[in-house]
C-alpha cells in the first residue's frame, strides 16, 4: 500500500512540476490582455453621464453612456481638461467611444480630470482622478510575489498539492486504523 501512494505522490509531484511558471504566458494575446486589465483608468458619473476612461496605449479612451439607461451617448461633444491639458475628444463611431491622447498622461501619480460633455439640450461636468501607477513600483511588485503566482495561483499546482495532501492524510488515517486492530 506504501508503494501506491509513494508512486501517486511521485506521479503528482511530476504533474506538478510539468505546470507552466514564469517566462511561459501564452504569446502577445495574453500580454495584451493583462496590459489592458492594469491599464490606468477611472469612472466616475452624474444624474445625466456615467463615465469609464482607459488607457489604451497612445490613447485615453472615454466610455460615455447615460446614466439611468446605460444607453451609449455617441452624439455628444466631450471636453477634457486635466491641468494645462485640454482637448476636444474624438468620437470613433466603430466603437462607439471618445478618444483623446494618453501622453498627458504617461507620468505616474494622480490626474485630475474635468471632462465637461454636451449631448443635445443636456450639458454636464464631470470631475475624476486618473491614477497612473509607477512602473518600477509595479515590477517590483510582480517580482516580489513571482512564487506565490508560479505555485500557488496556479491552478494546476495548487490542485496538485491539494491532491498530495489527501492522499499522505488518507495514507495517515489507514494507517491509524491498522494499529488499533493490531
Amino acid at each position: 500500500m506504501m508503494k501506491r501512494i509513494s508512486s501517486a505522490c511521485g506521479v503528482l509531484m511530476v504533474a506538478a512540476s510539468a505546470a507552466a511558471g514564469p517566462g511561459h504566458d501564452h504569446g502577445e494575446e495574453a500580454t495584451r490582455r493583462t496590459t489592458g486589465l492594469n491599464a490606468p483608468r477611472f469612472a466616475t458619473h452624474t444624474e445625466s453621464f456615467e463615465m469609464v476612461g482607459v488607457v489604451e496605449g497612445e490613447k485615453l479612451v472615454l466610455y460615455l453612456d447615460r446614466y439611468d439607461s446605460n444607453e451609449p451617448v455617441t452624439n455628444a461633444k466631450v471636453e477634457v481638461e486635466s491641468g494645462p491639458f485640454k482637448a476636444i475628444a474624438q468620437l470613433d463611431p466603430d466603437r462607439g467611444v471618445y478618444t483623446v491622447t494618453s501622453e498627458p498622461f504617461r507620468q505616474a501619480g494622480s490626474h485630475p480630470l474635468q471632462i465637461a460633455i454636451v449631448a443635445g439640450t443636456v450639458t454636464d461636468l464631470l470631475g475624476a482622478d486618473l491614477v497612473v501607477p509607477d512602473a518600477h513600483t509595479d515590477a517590483d511588485r510582480a517580482q516580489d510575489s513571482g512564487v506565490f503566482r508560479q505555485y500557488v495561483a496556479n491552478p494546476t499546482a495548487l490542485a496538485t498539492g491539494g491532491a498530495v495532501v489527501a492522499l499522505l492524510l488518507g495514507w495517515l488515517w489507514m494507517r491509524r486504523g491498522r494499529r488499533g486492530v493490531a
